[in-house]
């Protein structure tokens, strides 16, 4: 059985310093760029760590909104009626080399699902969970967690929010 995650707001405890994905700019974002866009209000970051304060992996959520005009027939079909849909972004996001293929990965995707329909009910309307994918590895990650691209721009792909909310209430 594998560890589980334990998965929170990045505070100073937090130890970045050994953080190693296989992408070195996403490295090199949270142990310098990081700090920057949550202090000026760009995103709330969440830490993923097995029980210390090494961090193995985190994820980014901010607000952004899509075209509707962008969204397949049958998901603007779902979402409130204005031209700009309000969403969620799941920005950037890593895992740790050492922990990798282990289905962290989608546990740090229903970790920011659920945070997404938490503030979606709550704080701050969104219809979707938005993430732009930079590989087509990547893409083919979130489609098999359910997300689907837009028809004209293939890399970003989304989650309407009523479907996050079925597979949440299936759990309960």
């Amino acid at each position: 059985m594998r560890p589980t995650l334990r998965i929170e707001p990045l505070d100073e405890t937090h130890d970045r310093s050994r953080f190693n994905c296989a992408d070195d700019a996403i490295n090199a974002y949270l142990r310098s760029g990081l700090d920057r866009d949550v202090g000026r209000y760009g995103c709330v970051a969440y830490m993923a760590t097995l029980g210390d304060r090494m961090v193995v992996g985190f994820d980014t959520l901010s607000n952004a909104v899509v075209e509707k005009h962008r969204l397949a027939r049958a998901t603007r079909d779902r979402v409130p009626g204005y031209q700009s849909v309000p969403a969620t972004l799941l920005g950037r996001m890593g895992i740790d080399r050492s922990i990798a293929g282990r289905g962290y990965g989608t546990d740090l995707v229903v970790d920011a699902a659920h945070r997404a329909l938490v503030a979606a009910r709550s704080t701050s309307g969104s219809s979707l969970l938005v993430v732009d994918a930079k590989s087509d590895a990547l893409i083919g990650f979130y489609v098999r967690l359910g997300f689907t691209s837009l028809p004209d721009q293939p890399r970003r792909l989304v989650y309407p929010m009523h479907k996050i909310e079925q597979l949440f209430s299936r759990q309960a």
